[in-house]
């Protein structure tokens, strides 16, 4: 069911009686079509949504109450205060929609280009328990609506598909009556539960990664005494998100197979509300029942390599310190870590993982995700959208698995100090330089300034990857911005091949 409407550029609140909501949107002149709430497993496409929004928003217990789809020019100037005592200016907009008394709510807006953006509610609306047009409680948005820019033409999107329109969703979270502690860590732990819940050793069987594992790796005496190859993804992620494109390198694959001899793992862990430490901590457990020596080769994407580097450099009393108990490695397994190769990892850390930084992270990720789907199929968008819960709390939460990242965490404080053997590191960067459509989206969204001119790969630091191991150039490919590889689509390249060289 939906209701249409329609506004008139002046300064009088729009009561839409179906939902509940009001809108107030001085100057904006235009059409628009509220629709009630979204069934599990319904696209509508009159929304604008696509597949991968329906696959997002089941994979949280969010609601979608609510979309408004504008078709509304935002006006030029924004320039006047038109309306009683508030700060609403032209070309700024309030929604303000009906909640139960153990409900809050987030507002996502998906501007004409496909920027994407979280907005929280007044604290004043929340706290006063202003009501809506029906008489409950209600939070009220109030955010400055955005001009569309040239994208160069490029009509692909990962999870709002209508080009022409401004997309609004109010999302709805409960709050339980016992809450305590932060919401978002709440709600990004559920997430990993529910959508991370495979966790450890698997064998990367030769179809390489055309689905999930669903068995833990068990025939140990196959790769006891000898050589084997690892995968470990990265944040957000698993192994057949982040490495499948490698499946369509057939002469490198043949190649570490033979190098091998099949012996091929992977290991799947959480990424955001688990600690380096506790990743190796976990992949430690999978050997205590296995006694013997064990040789690895590692791959690793992003934060999966500060893991690899945990397992290979850091003694047990630093694991203990970080995980805060007594730990040691098995007395009767013995890992050595032969060659590792760092593909996008934040040896110096990313700014993108600091607390204070999390809502332009949720915004620069899901506009990412939105713009270049194809690139960053490793990134679930339903673990943003968990993540951008975050938005509802007075201090932003700190998740382990992200606190690690940020630069100069204690996690980068050991590693810098583990004596690294850096003739056995290898690395893969990339300055990735994005369209001047996507640079002028995320001026528009206020998070282009998060590198503060450093060279990147969208995600991480392009010399954070190995200027602090001091890695030599033979050790070493690093894409110019006319290879156009960010961080989610290295392991499409075709120097990707460099891999059979540095590990023989």
């Amino acid at each position: 069911m939906s209701e249409s409407f329609q506004l008139a550029g002046d300064n009088r609140e729009l009561h839409l009686e179906q939902s509940g909501l009001v809108v107030f949107a001085p100057g904006l002149v235009g059409s628009g079509e509220c629709f009630e709430r979204k069934d599990s497993g319904k696209v509508r496409s009159e929304a604008g949504e696509l597949a991968a929004w329906d696959e997002a928003i089941s994979e949280t217990d969010f609601e979608d109450r609510h979309t408004i789809v504008l078709e509304a020019d935002t006006p030029i100037e924004a320039s006047g205060r038109l309306r009683r005592s508030s700060d609403i200016e032209l070309g700024d907009m309030m929604l303000t929609a009906p909640l139960a008394n153990d409900e809050t709510a987030i507002l996502m807006y998906c501007d004409e280009s496909g920027g994407t953006s979280f907005h929280a509610p007044e604290l004043e609306s929340v706290a006063s328990k202003v009501r809506s047009s029906k008489g409950q409680k209600s939070a009220t948005f109030h955010f400055a609506l955005r001009h569309p820019v040239d994208t160069g033409g490029s009509t692909t999107r990962g999870f709002v598909g209508n080009l022409t329109s401004k997309i609004f969703k109010i999302i709805v979270v409960k709050v339980a009556p016992d809450f305590a502690g932060s919401l978002a860590v709440r709600a990004v732990q559920k997430w990993e539960d529910s959508n991370r819940a495979f966790q450890g050793l698997f064998d990367e069987n030769p179809a390489f990664w055309e689905s999930e594992p669903t068995e833990l790796f068990a025939n140990f005496d196959r790769i006891e005494g000898k050589r084997s190859l690892l995968f470990i993804h990265g944040t957000f992620s698993t192994n057949a998100r982040t490495f499948f494109e490698l499946s369509e390198n057939g002469a490198l694959l043949e190649t570490l197979s033979s190098l091998y001899e099949d012996r091929v793992l992977g290991f799947n862990h959480q990424t955001l509300t688990s600690s380096v430490a506790e990743n190796v901590a976990l992949f430690y457990d999978q050997f205590v029942d296995h006694p013997g020596s064990y040789e690895f080769d590692i791959i690793a994407h992003s934060r999966g390599g500060l893991v690899a580097r945990a397992i290979n450099d850091l003694p047990d009393e630093a694991i203990a310190e970080a995980l805060g108990r007594h730990w040691v490695r098995p007395t009767n397994v013995s890992i050595k870590i032969r060659r590792i190769v760092f593909v996008a990892t934040p040896n110096e850390g990313t700014i993108m993982a600091d607390p204070k930084g999390v809502p332009a992270f949720t915004h620069r990720l899901s506009t990412y995700i939105n713009m270049l789907p194809d690139g960053f199929i490793s990134v679930s968008m339903g673990a943003v959208l968990a993540l951008a819960s975050s938005i509802l709390e007075v201090a932003m939460p700190r998740l382990p698995g992200l606190a690690d990242q940020v630069p100069n965490s204690l996690l980068q404080g050991r590693l810098l100090h583990s004596g690294n053997q850096i003739s056995n590191f290898y690395a893969f960067t990339s300055n990735y330089e994005p369209s001047q459509g996507l640079v002028d989206l995320m001026k528009d969204l206020a998070v282009d300034s998060m590198f503060q001119g450093d060279l990147n790969d969208l995600v991480v630091p392009t010399a954070g990857v190995h200027s602090g191991l001091g890695l030599p150039q033979e050790q070493l490919i690093e894409f110019d911005a006319s290879a156009g590889i960010h961080h989610g689509t290295f392991f499409g390249a075709a120097e990707m091949s460099q891999l059979a060289e540095w590990l023989r």
